[in-house]
């Protein structure tokens, strides 16, 4: 039988293991805070940075290649001279989607981090439904 000594012995030698083990737990959690802290200032930064004005230049003039393109494919043309054009038509039904994908209300908005993202959206765009709704407004 184990004598009352050593029983408190073995409590007292598991309760500093927990106390240790708490110790460890705790010094990790603030270094993971500390990290997550780096984290969020580094993601505000980069979050912060927008694309420069070359590349707002670019992806400007891409818009306008790929609206002249796709009204030159569907042979929309000006009708008369009161109302837009079918490329300021098409150009704008980019934009709109450029919008809804990057979050920014205009070219100078967009992230820097999204920049490759929002060329390759604009030299692929083709939306049928809006493409048919220009055509429509165009009376084509």
């Amino acid at each position: 039988m184990a004598s009352p000594l050593g029983e408190a012995g073995a409590a007292l030698a598991a309760a500093d293991e927990v106390r240790i083990l708490t110790e460890k737990v705790d010094s990790l959690a603030a270094l993971v805070m500390a990290q997550n802290a780096v984290l969020e200032r580094v993601a505000g930064i980069l979050a912060a940075q927008t694309v420069n004005r070359i590349q707002e230049r670019a992806i400007r003039a891409a818009i306008g290649r790929r609206a002249k393109e796709l009204c030159q494919r569907e042979g929309l043309e000006p009708r008369d001279w009161t109302r837009p054009t079918p490329e300021r038509m098409m150009a704008e039904a980019i934009r709109h989607t450029l919008r809804e994908l990057t979050g920014a209300r205009a070219a100078a908005d967009i992230p820097a981090r999204m920049y490759d993202a929002a060329m390759r959206h604009v030299t692929e765009w083709d939306y049928p439904g809006a493409i048919r709704r220009i055509r429509k407004e165009m009376g084509a």
